[in-house]
């Protein structure tokens, strides 16, 4: 039996030793290659702890055929013993390759980030190269555009440096095992492309804007001012604005009173909701536009250069945009705190009004639920047990939704108040209207409860 579990030991032992040889042999290109190998690599290690227990079994058969005092002791415990060391060097080796194809696997994951980063280079010569900056019609928008892609360059030089340091790090701790010149070499090509990228990015922006910079700078200043206007109307939406109409000898003679109607009334709740989520996109479009003020001083200095006797004029265009920008933003904050005030009012009558619908609706239930019973023919004793169950349930649902809902719109009263002070009367009025019809509801419900335990003894 030993002899039998012996030679299945060495078999598979055989079949690992030739695997692992013919592993030691690939040599993978591609990093498709890697994963695959590693993959095989983990299913056959898989296999190998799978088969341990064979091998053990064999040292352990002999073990025990030894301390039985076996006529041939010495040649199966010698046997064993070869079978445990080849299985340990198999582990060994199996381990060794495990390290070797992750640090192959490494080395391709590197040179496929260089491929990927060199791709992506080619494509944004190809892109900084095209000659539509010829065409000057608009100007503004292209050096926008420009700044982006500019921008976009910038932020992507971390994934170079990123693969110097992943460089480094491979030659640092796998010297032996990979070329270090093929490393430099791809470096060094990245490192020109990345070079030459930026300065093909450079000479565009000055072929396309310093022949350009007086319209330019126009361009930005009436792109500037479309959006300060767009912004005035939505500051303005809705509100009560008083504008005179003439004025004679310095004396306004005739005062109109305008409402705008560009954005819906802030008369509801989704429409003030609606506002708001427009005073959100202004506000992410302010910090942009941010950039574009800032901008305008650049393109002013660069203009006042080249047209040196404009220089006063180009100052004082620049300063204009400047200040009214500047005055938007406290408008735009108090618009926000107002909206803010206007929807907490209209979410406190909408919860005034969702909650007499529910009231209703319990009502209506009780009376359906009397309708049964409170006649001749569903008068029996069953019936009106389950109407008094269902009484008792409803009046605690009610009780339980009364108390939580009286406390949130009570903290809601408060808060409101506080921001139309001059309406206080008419918020308390509306809660005390609600309270009141929850005291009426419970009434009418303890006295059916009364009814029905009168049904009940009869």
């Amino acid at each position: 039996m030993f002899v039998r579990d012996a030679n299945q030991a060495e078999i598979l032992l055989n079949h690992q030793e030739a695997y692992l040889t013919r592993e030691r042999e690939q040599q993978p290109k591609s990093f498709d290659e890697v994963e695959a190998l590693i993959k095989k690599h983990e299913d056959f290690v898989t296999t190998m702890t799978a088969n341990e227990d064979k091998v053990q079994g064999v040292c352990s058969f002999a073990q025990r055929l030894c301390q039985e005092n076996h006529y041939l002791g010495d040649r199966i415990l010698s046997r064993a013993s070869v079978i445990n060391d080849r299985y340990v060097a198999n582990r060994q080796t199996a381990l060794e390759m495990h390290d070797k194809l992750h640090e192959s696997l490494k080395y391709f994951q590197f040179i496929q980030d260089c491929e990927d980063l060199k791709e992506w280079v080619d494509m944004k010569s190809l892109q900084a190269q095209d000659d539509t900056y010829r065409d000057t019609a608009n100007i503004h928008t292209k050096y926008l555009r420009h700044q982006a892609f500019q921008a976009e360059i910038t932020s992507n030089k971390e994934r170079l440096l990123a693969l110097k340091r992943h460089a480094d790090q491979l030659k640092e701790e796998h010297r032996q095992q990979i070329d270090p010149n093929s490393i430099d070499q791809r470096i060094t090509e990245l490192d020109e492309l990345w070079l030459k990228l930026e300065d093909i990015t450079r000479e565009k922006g000055e072929r396309l804007f310093d022949a350009n910079r007086s319209k330019l700078f126009q361009q930005s200043i009436t792109n500037l001012d479309e959006f300060m206007l767009n912004i005035e109307k939505h500051l303005y939406a809705g509100e009560q604005t008083t504008t005179p109409s003439d004025q004679i000898d310095g004396q306004v003679q005739v005062v109109s009173t305008t409402t705008t109607t560009l954005e819906p009334l802030e008369n509801n709740l989704t429409a003030t909701n609606l506002l708001l989520l427009k005073q959100t996109t202004i506000e992410e479009e302010l910090l942009k536009r941010q950039q574009q003020v800032d901008e305008l001083r650049v393109q002013a200095e660069k203009l006042k250069q080249l047209e040196p006797e404009k220089a006063e004029e180009i100052d004082s265009k620049r300063l204009q945009v400047e200040e009214k920008f500047s005055k938007l933003l406290l408008p735009l904050e108090q618009k926000k705190l107002r909206l803010e005030q206007q929807k907490h009012l209209h979410q406190y009558f909408r919860d005034i009004e969702d909650e007499q619908i529910w009231l209703s609706e319990k009502r209506h239930l009780l009376q359906t639920y009397a309708d049964l019973i409170f006649n001749n023919k569903q008068q029996t004793l069953m019936n009106v047990q389950l109407l008094k169950r269902k009484n008792e349930s409803l009046l605690k649902e009610i009780e339980n939704h009364e108390q939580r809902l009286l406390e949130h719109l009570e903290t809601e009263k408060t808060r409101i108040t506080q921001d139309y002070p001059s309406r206080a009367e008419e918020f308390q009025e509306r809660l005390e209207q609600l309270s009141d019809n929850y005291i009426q509801l419970k009434e009418t419900i303890k006295q059916r409860r009364e009814h029905i335990e009168l049904l009940e003894n009869v």
